[in-house]
């Protein structure tokens, strides 16, 4: 398997309490990698919708997934402009 460039999914969480897609679904699976550049907790989900229950990454922290996924990405932040950089990547 070879990864393609990565592509930068970096941004904000636009509504606080409300979770957003961070990738959406792929016909290609392909990894994420994500670090949380604001002060509070950010949530991902990889099988549904992001809440305060599923994964944490915490402020500064790195998350890089452990397996390649085709499912959409969701993402959630308690307050809104939370900030996050991310990068996906698709292997053949």
């Amino acid at each position: 398997m070879s990864k393609t460039t990565p592509i930068n999914i970096s941004g904000t969480i636009t509504t606080g309490n409300v979770a957003q897609v961070l990738s959406a679904e792929k016909q290609v699976p392909r990894r994420i990698a994500l670090r949380n550049t604001s002060v509070g907790n950010l949530y991902i989900s990889t099988t549904g919708t992001a809440s305060a229950s599923s994964m944490p990454i915490k402020a500064d922290e790195y998350y890089e997934s452990p397996y390649s996924t085709s499912n959409a990405i969701s993402i959630f932040g308690a307050t809104t402009g939370q900030s996050f950089f991310a990068e996906e990547g698709a292997w053949e």
